[in-house]
C-alpha cells in the first residue's frame, strides 16, 4: 500500500511503522451539538531531514516558530487516490518522532458556536439594525409586525404590535457571523413558515454605548442655590449624539462652561460614574453630588435622579459615583438634568481644588410612534437586543429537532441537515459492500451486534420549556422492555404559546385599574408558525410535539422502534472512501439488509471497522 501525506503542500516522509488510521464519523441520530469533525488517530513520523524542515524546527527546544500553534493544511493520498484533499494537521508532540493528527469535514468554525456560549443577543448588527416603530394610521399588517394578541386594545394609541424575525434569517445570521454554512436539505417549507415574536423593549447596546460622553469638572467657584447647595458646572465642549445634549451657561468673565445636559427622548435613563475631588471648607452634612431633573426657570418639578455621597480622603473630599437614574419621562430644553453639591447649609462653605469627571450614559427604551412622527419618542427598534436570551446552539438544535433533522459535517465548514427519511429515500443510490465484507466466523455473523444505541428509553418524552404539565409534549416509543421506562429526549428552550381564537396570545400588556396601559415584561424564548409565507397571522398550531413528530419523525420513528446496529470488518476501496456520502445506506447481501452509517474507522490494508445501523424496511 503506498501512502503520500502533505502538510502545507509539502511532502513529508512516512517510516516503515507510521500508521494513518482515519475515523470517519457521521453523528446519526445525534443532536447537532455532539458533531465532530472526521479525524485521524495519532500519526508518528519519523524526525528525518525533510520533516524537521516541514515543522520549522519545532523539535529544537530554543526554536520560536509557531508552527506547532496554528493549524495546517492538510492532504492523504492512498494507492493514488486523494482520500483527503481539505484536511487541518495540528502538531502534538515531539517524542523520538513527531506525533500530529489530521482531521478533515472540518466544524471548527462551528464548535466555536458549541464552545463559546454566546446568545442570540450576541449576533452582530450595526447601528442601522433597527426598524421604525411606527403605528400605521390605517392600521394595516406587514412584516416584520404580526397580527398577535398582545394583550392591549386596538384602539389604543400608544402602543403597537411587536416586530418579529424569521427562524430563516436568524440562522442565516449565526453562519455569518461564524463563518459556517447550513445546507439543510428537506423541511423548507415549514422553516420558512416559522418565525420568534420580539417580546422585550431594549435599546441597542452599540449605539448606548457610543452616547458615553466624559464631563470634566470646572475647578471655578460655584453659585450657590439655597436651599440645594453648589451649582456644578462642567468644562465645555460639544454634546449632541442621539439621545441628550448638553446645556451650556457663559459669563462674560469666566467664559461658557456645560450647565446642564438635555433629554431628547421619553423612556430614558442614565448611567452616571466617575469621581469628584475637591477642597472644603465650612460646615456640611451629608456631602454629595446630587443629580436634579428641572426646570429650566425655577424649582419646581424638581425630581431627584441620583445622590452619591463621599468620605475625606486627606485634605480632600472624594465622591465615587456610580448610579442609574430612574426613567426620565421629559423631554426639551425646559427640562434639563442639573448637578448639584448637597448638603451645604450656606455660602459661607467653600469649595476649592476641585477636579474629576463623570461620564454619563443612556438608554432610551424604544416606543412605537403615531405615524404623525413624535421626536420625543425614540422608536428606534433594534432585532438583535430583543431576541429571546438564548445560546446559539441551543437555538440551532432546538429549531432542527422541530424540523426533524440531523447533521453531517461536510467540507469547508458546512453543515449538511437531513431527515432520516432522506437516508431511506437514498436506498436506491446504495453502497452495496456485500463482496467487500470480511467475514470474522465461519456463519457469516457480525463481529458483534447490540440490540440499543445511543441513550434510548422505552418512553422518550419530547417537550417545550416550563410545559410543566405536558399539554403539548409528545412520546417517540422504544420497543424494548430492558431499558428505562421513560426519559428526557428533547426539551426545546422555547416556551409554549396559547392560541387566542386564531391567533397567538402572548399577554405583554395590561391595564391597571385607571386604565392605564402597562408593560409586562417577557423574556421568555417563543416560536410561532405562520399558516403561509404570506399569512399575517401566526399561532402555535402544528408546533405541539404530537404535530411535530407525526409531520417531521416518521421516518425515524420506523428505524428506532427495534434498534440493532453491527459491526463489521469491510475491505472498502479507496474510491469509495474518497467520496463517500454519509447519507447514503450500505446494503450487505449477507444479512439482507439496508444500514446508515454511524462510523467508519479506516486501518492498514484497507480493511475497515464499521458500526452500522440497521434500517427496518
Amino acid at each position: 500500500m503506498k501512502e503520500e501525506l502533505y502538510i502545507d503542500n509539502k511532502p513529508v516522509d512516512l517510516g516503515s511503522g507510521t500508521n494513518v488510521t482515519l475515523s470517519y464519523k457521521s453523528n446519526f441520530l445525534s443532536d447537532v451539538s455532539k458533531i465532530v469533525s472526521n479525524n485521524s488517530y495519532t500519526i508518528n513520523l519519523p524526525l528525518t531531514a525533510r520533516n524537521k524542515r516541514v515543522i520549522e524546527g519545532a523539535h529544537i527546544p530554543s526554536c520560536s516558530t509557531r508552527f506547532p500553534r496554528i493549524n495546517h493544511a492538510g492532504r492523504y493520498v492512498r494507492n493514488g487516490v486523494e482520500l483527503i484533499s481539505k484536511g487541518n494537521v495540528s502538531l502534538l508532540e515531539i517524542n523520538d518522532g513527531i506525533d500530529i493528527a489530521l482531521s478533515w469535514g472540518n466544524v471548527t468554525k462551528f464548535a466555536s458556536i458549541v464552545n463559546d456560549n454566546k446568545t442570540l443577543r450576541d449576533l452582530s448588527y450595526d447601528e442601522t439594525s433597527y426598524i421604525s416603530w411606527i403605528r400605521p394610521s390605517s392600521g394595516a399588517f406587514f412584516p416584520p409586525m404580526y397580527f398577535i394578541d398582545y394583550g392591549f386594545k386596538d384602539t389604543d394609541e400608544t402602543i403597537w404590535y411587536h416586530p418579529c424575525m424569521s427562524v430563516k434569517s436568524i440562522l442565516q445570521r449565526i453562519q455569518e457571523d461564524c463563518g459556517v454554512t447550513f445546507n439543510i436539505h428537506s423541511r423548507s417549507d415549514m422553516l420558512d413558515r416559522l418565525i420568534i415574536p420580539l417580546t422585550t423593549r431594549y435599546d441597542s447596546d452599540i449605539v448606548s454605548e457610543g452616547s458615553a460622553e466624559e464631563l470634566v469638572f470646572a475647578n471655578r467657584s460655584y453659585r450657590f442655590d439655597s436651599p440645594i447647595g453648589y451649582f456644578v458646572l462642567f468644562e465645555s465642549r460639544e454634546i449632541d449624539n442621539f439621545y441628550y445634549a448638553a446645556h451650556y451657561l457663559t459669563n462674560e468673565v469666566s467664559g461658557t462652561f456645560i450647565s446642564g445636559i438635555r433629554n431628547k427622548f421619553k423612556n430614558t435613563k442614565y448611567r452616571v460614574s466617575g469621581q469628584m475631588k475637591f477642597k472644603v471648607s465650612g460646615e456640611y452634612e451629608n456631602l454629595s453630588l446630587t443629580g436634579y431633573l428641572m426646570r429650566r426657570y425655577g424649582d419646581d418639578d424638581m425630581f431627584t435622579l441620583f445622590s452619591a455621597s463621599g468620605t475625606i480622603q486627606g485634605d480632600y473630599y472624594v465622591i465615587e459615583i456610580d448610579s442609574e437614574t430612574d426613567v426620565l419621562d421629559c423631554t426639551g430644553s425646559n427640562h434639563l438634568m442639573y448637578f448639584y453639591l448637597t448638603g451645604i447649609a450656606s455660602s459661607a462653605t467653600t469649595v476649592t481644588d476641585i477636579s474629576g469627571s463623570i461620564t454619563i450614559q443612556a438608554v432610551a427604551f424604544p416606543t412605537p410612534a403615531p405615524a404623525s412622527g413624535d421626536d420625543t419618542i425614540n422608536n428606534r427598534y433594534y432585532y438583535i437586543p430583543n431576541l429571546p436570551d438564548i445560546k446559539q446552539i441551543d437555538f440551532i438544535k432546538g429549531v432542527m429537532s422541530m424540523l426533524g433533522l440531523f447533521a453531517i459535517p461536510g467540507d469547508d465548514n458546512q453543515i449538511e441537515f437531513y431527515p432520516i427519511e432522506y437516508i431511506l429515500e437514498n436506498k436506491s443510490r446504495k453502497y452495496d459492500w456485500s463482496k467487500y465484507l470480511v467475514s470474522t466466523y465461519m456463519d457469516n455473523r457480525p463481529i458483534s451486534m447490540s440490540f440499543s444505541y445511543s441513550e434510548f428509553a422505552q418512553n422518550n418524552v419530547y417537550a417545550y420549556d416550563e410545559d410543566d404539565y405536558g399539554k403539548y409534549s409528545g412520546i417517540i416509543k422504544v420497543n424494548d422492555e430492558t431499558l428505562d421506562l421513560e426519559k428526557e429526549a428533547i426539551t426545546l428552550p422555547f416556551i409554549p404559546t396559547e392560541t387566542n381564537g386564531d391567533k397567538a396570545y402572548i399577554p405583554l400588556y395590561t391595564y391597571d385599574d385607571e386604565g392605564n396601559l402597562q408593560y409586562d415584561e417577557d423574556d421568555d424564548a417563543r416560536i410561532l408558525l405562520l399558516p403561509s409565507v404570506n399569512s399575517t397571522k401566526p399561532t402555535f398550531i402544528g408546533l405541539s410535539w404530537p404535530e411535530l413528530i407525526d409531520k417531521n419523525y416518521k421516518g425515524y420513528k420506523s428505524i428506532v422502534a427495534e434498534q440493532k446496529v453491527i459491526n463489521v470488518s469491510i475491505r472498502i476501496r479507496e474510491v469509495d472512501l474518497k467520496d463517500l456520502d454519509m447519507s447514503i445506506p450500505v446494503y450487505l447481501s449477507q444479512y439482507g439488509k439496508y444500514y446508515a452509517i454511524v462510523s467508519i474507522q479506516v486501518g492498514e490494508n484497507g480493511i475497515c471497522k464499521c458500526e452500522l445501523f440497521q434500517l427496518e424496511d
